[in-house]
């Protein structure tokens, strides 16, 4: 289902800048929200750049949804209904399986910093360029680093 309001010329800028440095294999994001529209519109412009994508709802299950399908990069909505994210990045980063996965926090507020140790983070609204440059930039860096 595509979102009624998403706009496939709006990342052809992003797309020039990303598809000369993408792998040939495509790598898989897990996009961590609460609010579904802003998980499809996410999910379909990173689809239509190259990446396997999926959605996760709710951040009680996350953890066992990274662990299933082993995403090379997450984005994580920083508030949900009933908890923040700074107990659930605390888990990731305590976890062997999990520690070295790049992470992107989004949200409409703005998080504590020293709660969350240098992850990177972007406020809504944020525009697809910045974001796909982004999730691609740590995406590298997360390969020269392994």
């Amino acid at each position: 289902m595509v979102h009624p309001n998403y706009n496939p010329n709006s990342i052809l800028q992003s797309e020039s800048v990303l598809t000369a440095t993408m792998t040939t294999t495509p790598q898989k994001i897990l996009i961590i929200d609460d609010n579904e529209d802003i998980g499809i519109i996410l999910s379909q412009i990173l689809i239509d750049l190259g990446y396997i994508v999926e959605i996760e709802m709710d951040v009680h299950n996350a953890f066992s949804q990274i662990l299933k399908i082993a995403p090379d990069f997450l984005i994580l909505d920083y508030i949900f209904p009933d908890s923040n994210c700074v107990k659930f990045v605390h888990q990731l980063r305590e976890n062997a399986a999990t520690a070295t996965i790049p992470l992107l926090l989004i949200s409409g507020s703005r998080p504590i910093e020293k709660e969350l140790n240098g992850v990177p983070f972007l406020m809504k609204p944020f525009t697809m360029n910045d974001m796909t440059t982004l999730i691609h930039q740590l995406l590298v860096n997360s390969a020269v680093n392994q």
